[in-house]
Parts: C-alpha cells; structure tokens; sequence
C-alpha cells in the first residue's frame, strides 16, 4: 500500500486553467511497498522528482467476493494502516475472474488478454502479524493505474479506503462512483474551493444575500454651500457626487459618476474669496495637511493655499458610510491575518476600513489610528459608523508613526487600523506591532506590482533583498527561465509580509475587489517571472448572489 510519510504544505492547487507546473508539487514523500519475484521490499520516493505516481496491483486469482471476512479485519486492524490524503485514483477495475498473468504483465479482465505495464509497483496487503505477505495468487487485490497526483485537494480519502473495497457488498460499485465524483484536474478544484468561499459568505450574511446601506449625512454639507449650488447639487444626484471643486476665478463644480457638472448654468458666475471664507467659518481648523472637516461628519474639506498660505481652493470630499460592506470578506476576517487595502484615490479604501473596524470591534479592542480624523469623522466623539472602535486623533502627517508605537505601549490594542500608510517611518511602526501580536489593517495607494517598486513601502510585503548565488544555481535558474545570460545576483523577498492577505480596488468597481489571499506566494511569483493566484469577488445586486472566481495577476 502507499501512504505519504510527510508533508511540507497541507495542499497546493496548480493555476485556473489548469496546468500543473514544476513548483506545484509540494515536498511529499511517498512509502512504496513492492514485491517482486514473491520478495517484498519498501522504497522511498520524493515527489520532487515526478509530477505523478502511478501504482499497479498484480491480478488476483479469485475474485473480490471471495475474499473472506478475517482478511478484511487484518487490514482494518493493521496499526500500520492509514488512509492517505491527496491521492486521485483513477480507473479502479474488478478483480479478475480467471488465470492470472506474470507480475510484469498487468492483465486486462474484460479483453481476458494480459497487458504490459508501463511503470509501477506490485502493492501487497499486510498479514495478521503486520508484515507484508508474500506475493502469490491468492494475496493480491487488483486496482488498476492508481495516480497520485499531489494537487489533489477534496474530501477525506477515508471514503477511499481499502475498507470500502472489502467490505460487505464487496465495495466495488461505490468505490468507483466515489471516484468518478471527485474533482480531476486544478480548475476544477479551484472552482470548487470558489463555489465553497461563495457559500460561506451566505451563511455569514445568515442566509441570504444582503445588499448594502448607504449612509450620508449631507444635509449638513448643503448648509456650508450656497443656496443655488447646493440646488445644483440636489438635481445632479447627490448619491453619486464624490467630489465638489472650488478654485477662486474659476466656475464651481462637482464629480459625479466620473463627470464634470458645474454647479451653476451661468458661466460668468466664478467663485471669489468671499465664497471660501463663508464655507471655512462652518469648518474645523486646517491641520498641518491642510484637511478640516465637520463636527461629527465624515466630510472632508482640504485646502489648496498660494506662497503666502491664503486658501485659494477647496476640495470637499463627501463622505459615505457603507453598512454591510465588509460582507464581501467576512471569512477573511474571522481569522487573524492582517489585511492591506491598496487602491487608486476614490476607489473606496477608507469606506471598507470604516466597516472593518465596526466587524472587528463586536470581538476584539480596535484602535483606529486616525490621521485627519477621516476614519471616524470630526470632532471629540467617534462616529457610529466604527461600532465600539476606540480612536486615537494624530495631529500631523508626520506624528502618525509616533501615535501608533504610542498606541501599541498604552492601550494594549488586539487589532489596530490605519488609514494611508505613506511613509517609512509608518511601514517601521507597523512592523514592531505586527511583531507585538497586534492583527494590522491598513490602506495604501497603488497595487501589488507597484508597491513592489515602492522603496519605501515595500517593507509592507516583506521587502526584497538582491542575493548572490553560485556558478551551480545560477545555470539552474538560467536553464529553467530560458535566459540567455547568466545571472547570479537574483532579487528575493527579504522577510515574511507584514500583511498576509492583500485587497486590490479599481475605482468605480465599488462592487468588485481583488484579493491576494497569499501575498508571501504571489511576492515570490512576481520576482521569477510568473503569475500568482487572485480571487476576485463580486456584490452582485442583480442576481442577490457573491461571486468568486480565480483569476491571473
């Protein structure tokens, strides 16, 4: 019988469509029971050196009915007898009904005529005592071309069991409808491990698809606005608006669904100063990042000043709280890894935050580290949007490092989130929490191939390190890519992720997210050349169902 000895990953899929690659394999190896010439002998062999095993019985001289009760209990009862994962069989075949032929022929039942092999080893049961019993006519059980192919990823193998061949009915009839059920190439498994995420994100909404609330408070941002842009605003929508620009000598506008609307049909009519001093009475202070907002609104107003620091522009951003946003990821946060939103400005990054702090905050001690008050609005008092986060204010750009070691000594944070990590005294401070035990969620602007060119935020995904190799691994890797020049100074990741699991946006694509759930494995992909695994998920309205599928990056 087979039976892995160990495993250095518990699976391992191959890509979407389907090609098995020479890395796929992970380190198994593989106990081989042989018998040749009636002499039994045990081997080893490393998966490393093929990408599949196939494994052939010797015919049987009686058939499988015939195969007694005290038999079967001396495999069930056999302390060396263990079911084994990741095997696909294939092709399971009767016993056969007449004469058998020589060890080296493999013999076909139907045609009554023997075949040659082409590989394999003779696989024989255990005796009472535990030892193999010696090859002959009446010890051995045909199963033809058993493969073990190591991506196989499904139900427990106890289904497949020797037992289900030996027991009462004989086994033969369901043993091989159990094998024709299971998945029989990486697509398809991939497919099926989609099919199961999307049924855990039901369960997780309890039961039934939920779409999302939005919440905003924009009554308060049309009373800081004049009475006819802010009837502008009224007609255009305001569920749509994202941003309202006002530039002294210029005509008022705002952006709705990626287009330009002026907030006034007279194009003579420009903003003057005397219109930004009337909004800014209604505001907070600027801080040093030149950003205000309202007390208790998640809007933010950030200023645009001249050489003498006299605001000349307002950018006023509306700001939304999206109840039942986080349902798309739930199953990724009900475990521990850290989560690294990455987007383009206005892809949705700080409304996902928002909503993650509130799942978060029902079973563990959240902190918001939250610079320009943006996460949790303006003002004293969090906004309700975070549930039962606690919020630390950062005064600057530059303090927000300093507020997050200060956070992680004071207040004994489970679970720390920050907005708009930017700079390399941050990525330093997210790493000593991390180290701490502190689960990190953070945002940051670009995606994963940009960050990996990013210096100073690199440290994010664990860095990366140029490395010397020798003559003999530099023709190895040469031999492998195809390249023409020997390379021996390759580029590697310098340590383990600060984030485990990465969500991409695209602006515009509120309902679709792109999730890296290994950012270690795709890291590492990108840096020799290929591609890694995405799962993208989409919020589909239309048809009240979560989407997933696999996807290159």
């Amino acid at each position: 019988w087979v039976s892995p000895v160990g495993f250095a990953s518990h699976r391992h899929h191959g890509g979407p469509d389907g090609r098995l690659e020479d890395d796929m394999l992970p380190d198994i190896t593989f106990t081989v029971i042989e018998s040749v010439d009636g002499m039994s002998n045990t081997q080893t062999i490393n998966s490393a050196e093929l990408s599949s095993v196939t494994f052939y019985t010797c015919p049987a001289e009686e058939e499988p009915d015939q195969i007694n009760e005290s038999q079967t209990k001396q495999v069930r009862n056999n302390p060396d007898y263990a079911p084994v994962d990741d095997i696909e069989m294939q092709d399971a075949d009767v016993a056969c009904e007449s004469e058998h032929p020589d060890a080296s022929e493999e013999y076909d039942c139907r045609s009554k005529t023997p075949q040659q092999q082409q590989t394999g080893s003779t696989v024989v049961p255990y005796s009472a005592s535990g030892t193999p019993k010696q090859e002959g006519p009446n010890n051995s059980i045909i199963l033809h071309s058993i493969t073990a192919m190591s991506w196989y990823d499904a139900k427990s193998f106890e289904e497949l069991r020797l037992e289900d061949y030996l027991n009462d009915n004989k086994g033969t009839k369901p043993f091989v409808e159990s094998v024709n059920r299971m998945p029989r190439t990486p697509k398809e498994i991939l497919q099926q491990e989609c099919r199961a995420i999307e049924e855990r994100l039901l369960r997780s909404s309890g039961g039934e698809f939920k779409e999302v609330v939005v919440h905003q408070d924009t009554d308060s941002l049309l009373d800081i606005l004049p009475a006819e842009w802010g009837e502008s605003l009224e007609e255009i929508g305001l569920d749509g608006i994202s941003d309202v620009s006002l530039d002294i000598g210029r005509r008022p506008y705002c952006w709705h669904s990626k287009r330009r609307y002026y907030l006034s049909n007279d194009t003579e009519y420009l903003v003057e100063h005397d219109d930004l001093k009337e909004i800014i009475l209604n505001l907070q202070e600027f801080g040093d990042d030149n950003r205000a907002g309202l007390d208790g609104q998640l809007h933010r107003i950030s200023a645009i000043r001249d050489n003498q620091e006299l605001i000349i522009g307002l950018t006023i951003r509306v700001g939304r709280h999206v109840e039942g946003n986080a349902a798309l990821i739930r199953d990724l946060l009900a475990d521990d890894r850290s989560i690294l939103l990455l987007g383009e400005p206005g892809s949705g990054k700080t409304t996902i935050v928002r909503d993650i702090a509130k799942e978060l905050s029902d079973r563990a001690n959240v902190f918001i580290v939250d610079t320009s008050n943006e996460i949790a609005g303006d003002g004293g008092v969090p906004h309700p949007c975070v549930g039962m986060s606690r919020r630390m204010m950062v005064p600057s750009l530059r303090d927000q490092a300093s507020v997050m070691v200060e956070c992680l000594q004071n207040h004994t944070p489970e679970v720390m989130v920050i907005d708009e990590i930017g700079r390399g005294r941050e990525v330093e401070a997210a790493q000593t929490s991390k180290n701490r035990g502190v689960r990190m969620i953070a945002s940051a602007h670009g995606d994963l191939r940009s960050l990996m060119k990013n210096r100073e935020l690199r440290g994010l995904i664990g860095g990366l390190a140029t490395t010397t190799v020798g003559d003999m691994e530099a023709r190895r890797m040469q031999k492998k890519t195809g390249g023409e020049i020997l390379q021996k100074q390759v580029t590697q990741r310098a340590a383990a992720p600060i984030f485990e699991t990465i969500i991409e946006l695209r602006r515009g694509r509120l309902n679709e997210w792109h999730i890296i759930p290994d950012v270690a494995t795709a890291v590492d992909a990108v840096l020799k050349g290929k591609t890694y695994d995405v799962q993208k998920r989409i919020r589909c309205n239309e048809s009240q169902r979560y989407l997933v599928d696999y996807i290159h990056g």
